[in-house]
């Protein structure tokens, strides 16, 4: 009887540096760092009462006032993708010399062209409110074309602006900064402190995921068990195939290749508090029986099997097909085998279905084919690929990661 190989991932950490997290907590020597004023007036002799540290104490001048960083805060989606931007403010005086007015905490992100905000749930009020702390999540706009946004506010972004600008915005912003200007008095007075990019208030979303490899049809299989739930939560894995499901299912992958496994949480209003992301690759392999067993543990890591391969050397299904690497940067491959001679073209669609590259008709020899897309000049974002082969029609996901 001829023997299954299960050949079970174990896990590598990739030498990857770890980016320290920006933050900007206004302590001397250098308090005021790499934050300009912009019609505006700064001093730090005031303390920040939810930690007892020195903050920043802007007031308004005449004209548009900004306190603008243009330096620490860069290409916040590209190096912190799933964490939070996090601040504290307190409202002395909103400029209105004949009543209170309510104001919510706003945090803006530009990357020169286009504008975002982060405009908090919580309503401050002059002198009475006190600090607040507020965090907004740094995600992408999900191909619904849906804002992200979780328990302490939402972003928003201008009425002629895309998902993909604002995707733009996040992986590529050149600069944040708060405004101090509410109404035509230059009375306007407010606190800022611990601008920080940090973990997500109650992220829980870390996990252990276990695969097993079927080396005689060269299937896998996957389960994700949560490390530390939070029981207030909802939880979601995103396998990486374009399937979604609980995290109490095992999920069937067909096809060898390279995948981001996903756990996404869910507060109770169903808002993304954050996400932890784990990539996997497995192949064809030769090993006949035995194998090895264990679990990996997430974040950021890199899981792969002792016996990967090319992708010229893997065992593909007739007329299917392979994308890697996946996520990409610069270039993505499409493997293929082709049971004859035929016509094939690929087209890559953003979350619109927009087409955005486009490999046209052309006759591939029989066998197994790999079919290069440049992805260098594309936004960051999850791409629909679409193939036909000689008139039948197959789509795969492909993620862009700059």
């Amino acid at each position: 009887m001829k023997k299954i190989a299960y050949l079970f991932a174990f896990l590598f950490f990739a030498g990857i540096a770890i980016k320290a997290q920006p933050c900007s907590t206004f302590e001397n020597p250098s308090p005021q760092g790499n934050w300009v004023t912009q019609f505006c007036g700064v001093n730090f002799l005031n303390t920040n009462t939810l930690d007892g540290s020195q903050c920043a104490t802007l007031n308004d001048w005449s004209g548009p006032s900004w306190f603008i960083n243009q330096t620490d805060f860069n290409k916040l989606g590209q190096s912190y993708l799933h964490q939070c931007l996090c601040f504290d403010y307190y409202l002395v005086n909103d400029g209105d010399p004949n009543a209170s007015n309510p104001i919510n905490p706003t945090i803006y992100l530009s990357d020169g062209v286009n504008i975002i905000a982060f405009v908090a749930n919580v309503t401050v009020y002059e002198g009475t409110t006190g600090w607040v702390h507020v965090c907004a999540p740094i995600e992408l706009c999900t191909s619904s074309g849906a804002l992200p946004g979780n328990a302490d506010g939402n972003w928003t972004m201008g009425a002629t602006m895309t998902c993909a600008d604002f995707n733009n915005v996040i992986n590529n912003g050149t600069q944040i900064g708060f405004p101090t200007d509410f109404t035509s008095y230059q009375t306007e007075e407010m606190r800022i402190d611990n601008v920080c990019v940090k973990k997500c208030n109650n992220c829980n979303s870390d996990f252990q995921l276990q695969t097993t490899f079927n080396s005689l049809n060269g299937t896998a299989h996957g389960d994700v068990f949560l490390i530390s739930p939070d029981p207030s939560s909802t939880y979601m894995v995103d396998w990486g195939d374009g399937v979604i499901s609980t995290p109490f299912v095992t999920h069937l992958y067909s096809a060898p290749g390279t995948y981001v496994v996903c756990v996404l949480q869910y507060d109770k209003n169903q808002r993304l508090i954050c996400r932890t992301c784990i990539t996997f690759c497995y192949g064809k392999t030769t090993q006949d029986g035995g194998g090895v067993s264990g679990g990996v543990k997430s974040r950021n890591a890199i899981v792969t099997t002792n016996s990967i391969r090319s992708m010229t050397d893997k065992k593909f299904y007739e007329e299917e097909f392979v994308i890697f690497p996946n996520p990409s940067k610069e270039y993505a491959e499409v493997a293929l085998h082709l049971s004859k001679k035929d016509q094939v073209s690929i087209r890559l669609m953003d979350a619109f279905g927009k087409v955005a590259t486009e490999i046209t008709m052309k006759i591939y020899d029989q066998g197994n084919q790999n079919i290069r897309i440049n992805t260098e000049s594309l936004a960051s974002g999850i791409y629909t690929v679409e193939i036909n082969i000689g008139g039948k029609v197959s789509t795969q996901k492909l993620s862009v990661l700059k």
